[in-house]
């Protein structure tokens, strides 16, 4: 029973698809969908980004306190 059931599958996409203008539709679809994740992972991409940089300027220390560790680490008292 599955098997006629994915043949039936295959046999009814082959014929939807072999209809011009549902190809057309199913092309225009399926571009739509990647054309929507792209922009998608663009704006993730930007995202991440951004909070990637506002970690970095919130929670490295500066070249000031870098130097002054530096001091502290060789003038201990």
């Amino acid at each position: 029973m599955p098997r006629v059931l994915a043949l039936g599958a295959v046999a009814a996409t082959a014929v939807v698809l072999a209809v011009p203008a549902t190809r057309r539709s199913v092309t225009r679809v399926v571009a739509s969908a990647r054309a929507e994740a792209r922009r998608r992972l663009a704006l993730f991409r930007a995202d991440m980004a951004a909070r990637e940089a506002e970690l970095r300027t919130g929670l490295l220390p500066t070249d000031a306190e870098l130097a002054d560790a530096r001091w502290r680490r060789t003038h201990r008292p």
